[in-house]
C-alpha cells in the first residue's frame, strides 16, 4: 500500500485519483478526510468540516456498499454541519439520504443500525419542530412539513417490511408534529391513528391497539372523508377482532382504561398535510391520507461502522 504523509493538501489531491488507488487505500483516505473534518467540526469551523465531509463522501459513495453504516455516518455528519450553519434544507437533504442508506434493501438490521436509525430520525423530527416554530417563514414551515411527510412514508415502508416497532417511532413522530403545529383534520387524523393502532397490533400490544383504533373511529365519525362507512367498517372490524382476542386470552372485555391512558395524546392529535411546493422544488408527494388509503384497499390492517457521529 502507498504511504501518504499527513499534509492535508496532498490527501485532498489524492481524493480525485480514485482510478489510481485500491479500494482499501481509497476507504482509508476517506476515513482520514472524515476524521480531519471531525476536528474542524469540534472546533466549530463548520465550513471546513463540510468541505472535508463532502470529499470523504465522494470516496465512500464510490467504494462503500450502499447500505454501509460508514456511509450513513458520513451523510449524518454532513447534515449536522449544514444544520450548524443554518442551512436547514441542505441538512434535511443529507439526513434523508442517511435514512435511505439505513433502509437500503441490502441492509442487515442489527442493534447498531437500529440505533443509527433512531438517531437520524430524531434529528429529522427535531428539525421539523424547529422549522415549524418559525410560523412567519413559509419556506421553513414547508420544509418542516416535508420532513413530516418523509417520516410518514418511511413508516409505511418499515411497516410493509414487517418492522412495526420501527414504524411506530415514525408514525408517532408525525403525530407529535401534527398535534402541535397543524390544524385539526379528522380524516387525516383517523388514518394516522389507525396506522399507529395497526403497528401496535403487530407488535403484540392489543390494549394500545384498541386505544388507537377507537380514537381513529371517533375521528372518522367527525370527518367527511370519501368512503367513510367503508373505512369505519374496517376500523370496527379490527376492534372486534381485538376484543375477541382479548376475551380469549382472559383480557378484559372493555379496555377503556387503556384508551384513557392515551387520552392526553389522542385528544391533541392533529393532521398530516403535504408540504407546500417551493419554487424549483420537486413536486410535493400526495397527501398521507391518499397514500395510506390506497394501501387500505389491499391491506387488512393499514389504511394507508462505529465512526464518530456529530450531534
Amino acid at each position: 500500500m502507498a504511504v501518504y504523509d499527513d499534509d492535508a493538501t496532498d490527501r485532498h489531491m489524492l481524493a480525485a485519483l480514485g482510478e489510481d488507488v485500491t479500494r482499501e487505500e481509497a476507504i482509508q483516505l476517506g476515513y482520514a478526510l472524515f476524521d480531519e473534518g471531525m476536528e474542524f467540526f469540534q472546533r466549530k469551523q463548520y465550513a471546513d468540516a463540510i468541505r472535508l465531509f463532502d470529499q470523504s463522501l465522494s470516496i465512500n459513495e464510490r467504494y462503500m456498499a450502499p447500505s454501509a453504516l460508514g456511509l450513513c455516518t458520513n451523510l449524518n455528519n454532513l447534515a449536522s454541519a449544514y444544520d450548524k450553519i443554518g442551512q436547514a434544507q441542505q441538512a434535511v437533504f443529507f439526513y434523508e439520504r442517511a435514512v435511505g442508506v439505513l433502509n437500503h434493501p441490502s441492509a442487515v438490521w442489527d442493534e447498531q443500525r437500529r440505533r443509527a436509525h433512531e438517531h437520524v430520525v430524531s434529528k429529522l423530527g427535531r428539525m421539523a419542530r424547529d422549522d415549524a416554530n418559525v410560523a412567519d417563514d413559509s419556506a421553513q414551515f414547508a420544509n418542516a412539513q416535508r420532513v413530516a411527510a418523509v417520516m410518514w412514508d418511511e413508516g409505511l415502508k418499515l411497516y410493509a417490511a414487517e418492522r412495526p416497532s420501527d414504524a411506530l417511532v415514525l408514525f408517532k413522530q408525525v403525530l407529535s408534529f401534527n398535534r402541535k403545529y397543524r390544524p385539526s383534520d379528522a380524516a387525516v387524523l383517523a388514518t394516522t391513528l389507525n396506522n399507529i393502532g395497526a403497528a401496535h397490533e403487530r407488535c403484540g400490544q392489543p390494549d394500545d391497539a384498541v386505544a388507537y383504533f377507537r380514537a381513529a373511529a371517533d375521528a372518522l365519525e367527525r370527518s367527511t372523508v370519501p368512503n367513510k362507512e367503508a373505512r369505519l367498517a374496517h376500523v370496527r372490524q379490527r376492534l372486534a377482532a381485538l376484543h375477541r382476542k382479548l376475551a380469549s386470552n382472559g383480557g378484559a372485555a372493555d379496555v377503556q382504561p387503556a384508551a384513557r391512558a392515551h387520552a392526553p395524546e389522542l385528544a391533541l392529535a392533529h393532521s398530516t398535510s403535504p408540504p407546500r411546493q417551493e419554487s424549483g422544488a420537486r413536486a410535493a408527494p400526495p397527501p398521507p391520507e391518499t397514500r395510506a388509503a390506497a394501501s387500505a384497499e389491499s391491506d387488512a390492517e393499514l389504511l394507508s461502522d462505529e465512526r464518530e457521529v456529530a450531534e
